[in-house]
């Protein structure tokens, strides 16, 4: 299980609606799927000030990734094709608020390949974050360069990079 979640707003208080999020997500049945963990998530959030979480679940028997996403941080799978990185598939990102209004959830699944990027990223990122993302480049210099390259100076800013290799994340 992958998961980013961006507390609306900023300082204290958007802290502490994430860390909220996340305990939750730490202490989750780790079998349950993303549609119950965002549930969870809204029920556990409610009267805060809300927030943004994308959760993705990696099942990597089949590698097939099952993915939610509530609000604005984004997920992109970046394929690695024969010729390196170069087609790119986004998450279904649904409208509404952790904690305040909660969409009709569904999950999206999508299947992985060896070498696929899996990018998280929060709205404190400016859209284009997937340029120049390189099949064999490390995964920590691909979030280090995203946060160099797209950041916007206005916002807090969070990038989760992961890769499939050999059928495990």
């Amino acid at each position: 299980m992958i998961g980013v979640v961006d507390g609306l707003g900023h300082g204290v208080e958007a802290a502490a609606t994430a860390d909220e999020a996340v305990a939750e997500l730490e202490a989750a049945n780790t079998a349950d799927d993303v549609v119950s963990l965002m549930t969870k998530c809204h029920e556990r959030l409610r009267g805060t000030r809300g927030a943004a979480i994308t959760l993705v679940s990696i099942r990597h028997q089949d590698l097939t990734m099952s993915s939610l996403a509530v609000g604005n941080v984004e997920a992109v799978v970046v394929r690695n094709g024969p010729t390196g990185a170069s087609a790119h598939e986004s998450a279904v990102q649904r409208g509404g608020v952790v904690g305040f209004k909660l969409p009709r959830l569904q999950a999206s699944t999508t299947r992985l390949s060896p070498g696929d990027t899996l990018i998280l990223a929060t709205d404190g990122i400016r859209p284009g974050f997937t340029q120049g993302i390189a099949a064999h480049e490390p995964i920590q210099r691909s979030a280090e360069r995203i946060l160099q390259d797209f950041r916007r100076t206005s916002d807090d800013a969070l990038v989760l990079v992961a890769r499939v290799q050999n059928g495990r994340t």
